[in-house]
């Protein structure tokens, strides 16, 4: 059991690493098109969540949850990363809407409640379902 609250806290650990990684990427890339390019403010923020994204997927795949797969199963993978996160979008975009527009909370408490509440779904669906395969067998193999 200890083993696999190690696996769990480390992956997490990874998880928290990559999400600064991303936010960098994020960050990086909106700054270098609005500066230098001088793109649309709108078209950086998608750029940037884009890159943010990717980066997350191969630094989560690799590192995070060391998942080694074929290219099919990377496609298959990939294609759940991208649902989870549009759920995870969907799950702070709800929960802003309530803390904020309902319940009156200051916009910037909510966004961070809202956040941890969206890298929480995301760990989930990236450990239990996109990369889970790995883990699920290397719990089983502890008993």
């Amino acid at each position: 059991m200890n083993r696999t609250i190690r696996l769990i806290s480390n992956s997490f650990a990874r998880f928290a690493i990559v999400g600064c990684s991303n936010t960098i990427v994020d960050f990086a890339v909106f700054t270098i098109l609005r500066e230098m390019f001088s793109v649309y403010y709108l078209w950086c923020q998608a750029a940037g969540y884009t890159f943010g994204t990717l980066n997350s997927f191969f630094l989560n795949k690799k590192w995070t949850f060391e998942s080694k797969t074929s290219s099919f199963q990377t496609s298959i993978q990939f294609g759940k990363f991208i649902f989870v996160n549009l759920v995870s979008l969907g799950v702070s975009l709800i929960g802003l809407r309530l803390l904020s527009g309902h319940w009156h909370l200051n916009v910037y408490i909510a966004k961070v409640a809202v956040t941890a509440i969206s890298q929480l779904v995301n760990y989930s669906g990236y450990r239990f379902w996109v990369f889970g395969k790995r883990h699920s067998a290397a719990v089983t193999a502890i008993y």
